[in-house]
């Protein structure tokens, strides 16, 4: 235990040497844990330390690993060219560029040394293999200031607990962020050195834990650093009022915060100035926060992919509410719960250090379950602490995942189970037990692989994939020039982001942190695209029923063709990499548009086909033929088609849509459509070029309504709006069981220019 500036008697502790033979030898324990710790995490990572530059763990179609490492790649990168990193114009590259999300800064800035040495995947591992020695030893140093007399054995498990946790292994699959823990025990450590010697190197010190554990990535503030200091300081200021509103203190504990915040303050000021679209996406994905919420069997059950009780828990966890796995990691395990909470049977363990630690904890799970109980998937009881501060506060609603809260559960059982290690050695030691003290650290040792056993997700050897980069994007890589790629389907794959490390082009899709409706509305606005979104345009996904549709593949015609399109937003190349019947029609679009694929090969199991368009000839569309009207998307629309009642494709409107219209020939035309209100009924008015042309009473909702008015054009591009005046709403707040986030007012269908 660190000397408390309190007076009080409980405050008395044994310091530790700081000089001398004593110093030494702590110094060689320190190497020595941090020596085990390495050796540990290379037999349970095995093989990853020997395949750092071929493999990678958790690389499946729908993994994040991929887009974790494009994104430390890129935050060097734009760096080291004096770009904002929070910008790219490398995804949804029809757009002039978008607004990405990096919450895992530390990482991008740490490791871009180790990208220019040893390439993207093999710094990606590095940072992966690395956070757990760093973590088990930081956790042993929390533990060991934490302990009355030394005990390297019990803060060596306190150690091992927290970062041979089920929530940092399960981690590996792709969070680089959240895999980086190591700075959460640093933080504490030096906060209770700042505690116990108020002065400016653990001042600094301090500060600097703060940074790093907030830019590890962004839920570590919101989840860790904001909570867990705002506990820390009101804990001791109760506890220790008499000494710890001194001046001397105040100042210190200032200073501390201050030189954390104004560290992160330069990384972090983008959130505070998010562009319109993504604030809009950042607010509809933090509200389905009981998707990412713990569930109370979560911390009694071993993890569904434990290779020895994982078969027992499975049926269990698939009545859980979140969607992924990983997002119920949070057991601690028996081993570790009942040593941090069987201690507090020994009188010994009955003072503040274990309250704080019991407490801490406690907080933790109660955040950790939500906004709401969660039993086997149902929700039941009143709204909980979360749903009123994090639900409620401004900037913390921006923070979706309370589970994640279980790292700091898990760290506070790992200091309450060294207490309690310790109290039990101190109660044989009085009892003349020699035996037990002499073999207590193999008994410890057999405790922590058995703790292992209840907390991995992984067998031995490790399943890692191989990671390789198939030839289609090195021919890319070769072609000079610029010009896009277009990745089909636009879904949510993230190895293409990978890819792009090598070959640097432009991506027509992406996955950014925060997929903003601006960023898949670019699809749509190109014409044609639309429809190989399936996250979007619902009407496509039963085997590409959009170009069955009456008048498709959109809601009006189209007089370019699918080539012409592709040319016109210079995309020098299309690939396609899917075994999904539902997507089969893909290629056969393809091919009849395209012709036959210039590529062909199988990648992970799947075959990937590839057509190269370059050279781009025709990048500028031919001018519209006289009594034709080429119609494209403006702003205002929701991304992604749907279907109507009888077939014909819809697209829904927020509030004011835009039509961009330019004729074959000047003068008076018929503008025609069909509009149904959405949820209430609904007065459409209708601009062209700013004048007000039109007026639609959509009396009843969910009935079509047909219109038909003139209109004049003039040349060049025109500007149809449709604007509703009582403004949309949300689906969610009105539909029962409907979880549609999207603000709508009406559908548009059969929209139609004819000149007269």
């Amino acid at each position: 235990m660190i000397k408390s500036t309190s007076s009080t008697p409980s405050s008395k502790v044994i310091d530790k040497p700081a000089s001398g033979p004593g110093k030494g030898l702590a110094r060689r324990a320190d190497w020595l844990a941090l020596l085990l710790y390495t050796l540990l995490t290379v037999l349970v990572t095995f093989p990853l330390a020997f395949q750092l530059n071929s493999h990678i763990i958790g690389g499946g179609p729908t993994s994040d690993s991929y887009q974790n490492i494009w994104y430390m790649w890129w935050y060097g990168k734009a760096l080291e060219q004096g770009l904002d990193p929070t910008r790219t114009n490398l995804m949804y590259g029809l757009l002039p560029d978008v607004q990405v999300l990096i919450s895992s800064i530390l990482n991008g800035l740490l490791l871009w040394p180790f990208v220019k040495l040893f390439g993207a995947l093999a710094a990606y591992n590095i940072s992966m293999l690395v956070s757990f020695p760093l973590s088990g030893f930081f956790a042993f140093k929390l533990a060991d200031d934490v302990l009355e007399k030394r005990n390297r054995p019990a803060a060596f498990a306190a150690g091992f607990f927290f970062t041979f946790s089920t929530y940092h292994l399960f981690r590996l699959e792709g969070h680089l962020g959240l895999v980086t823990v190591q700075w959460l025990p640093f933080y504490l450590w030096r906060l209770f050195r700042l505690q116990h010697r108020p002065n400016l190197p653990n001042a600094l010190l301090t500060g600097l834990g703060l940074a790093f554990a907030a830019l590890s990535d962004l839920y570590y503030l919101g989840y860790f650093v904001l909570p867990v200091t705002l506990f820390f300081l009101a804990w001791f200021a109760i506890r220790e009022r008499r000494t710890f509103f001194q001046w001397k203190n105040l100042r210190f504990y200032g200073l501390a915060l201050v030189f954390g915040l104004v560290l992160i303050t330069p990384f972090y000021s983008f959130f505070l100035h998010l562009d319109p679209d993504v604030s809009r996406s950042v607010g509809d994905r933090s509200s389905d926060v009981r998707d990412f919420s713990a569930d109370l069997l979560a911390f009694f059950l071993p993890n569904s992919q434990n290779p020895i009780f994982g078969g027992l828990t499975a049926p269990l966890y698939q009545k859980f509410k979140s969607m992924y796995l990983i997002e119920e990691a949070v057991y601690p395990g028996y081993i570790l719960s009942g040593l941090a909470l069987g201690g507090l049977f020994l009188r010994r363990m009955r003072n503040w250090q274990s309250y704080f630690w019991l407490t801490l904890a406690f907080l933790a799970f109660i955040f950790a379950l939500g906004p709401r109980l969660h039993i086997a998937g149902q929700e039941v009881g009143p709204t909980l602490p979360y749903g009123f501060i994090y639900g409620k506060l401004p900037l913390l609603t921006n923070f979706r995942a309370p589970n994640r809260f279980g790292i700091i559960i898990i760290l506070a059982l790992a200091v309450l189970a060294a207490l309690t290690l310790n109290a039990l050695q101190e109660k044989l030691a009085q009892g003349q037990s020699r035996m037990v003290i002499r073999y207590s650290p193999a008994i410890i040792a057999g405790m922590l692989l058995l703790s292992l056993a209840e907390t991995t997700v992984y067998s031995l050897p490790q399943n890692t994939d191989l990671v390789t980069i198939p030839a289609v994007y090195r021919q890319i890589a070769a072609e000079p020039g610029d010009f896009k790629v277009l990745e089909l389907p636009l879904d949510t794959r993230s190895e293409p982001l990978y890819y792009q490390i090598f070959h640097e082009k432009r991506l027509v899709g992406g996955l950014a942190t925060r997929i903003s409706n601006r960023m898949t509305l670019s699809w749509d606005q190109a014409g044609y695209l639309g429809m190989f979104n399936p996250a979007e345009s619902s009407a496509i996904i039963n085997n590409g029923q959009a170009l069955k549709a009456p008048g498709g593949p959109d809601i009006f015609p189209l007089d370019l063709s699918f080539r012409q399109v592709l040319e016109e937003n210079k995309i020098g190349y299309v690939t396609l990499r899917t075994t999904r019947p539902a997507f089969a029609w893909m290629r056969d679009y393809l091919v009849q548009q395209l012709g036959q694929p210039t590529s062909q090969e199988v990648v992970q199991g799947e075959p990937l086909l590839a057509w190269r368009l370059l050279p781009l000839i025709n990048t500028t569309p031919p001018p519209v033929a006289p009594g034709n009207f080429r119609i494209h998307l403006g702003e205002g629309w929701n991304a992604g088609l749907g279907k109507g009642e009888d077939g014909s494709l819809l697209r829904l409107v927020s509030q004011n849509a835009q039509l961009l219209v330019t004729p074959g020939q000047v003068g008076p035309a018929t503008f025609s459509l069909t509009t149904t209100p959405y949820i209430r009924p609904q007065t459409i008015e209708i601009y062209v070029n700013g004048k007000l042309t039109g007026q639609i009473e959509g009396k009843e909702p969910w009935k079509p309504l047909s219109t038909e008015l003139p209109i004049n054009l003039n040349s060049g591009q025109n500007v149809i709006e449709l604007h509703s005046k009582e403004g949309c709403l949300f689906p969610v707040d009105y539909i029962p069981n409907s979880t549609d986030q999207r603000c709508i007012s009406f559908a548009v269908q059969k929209v139609k220019i004819t000149a007269k």
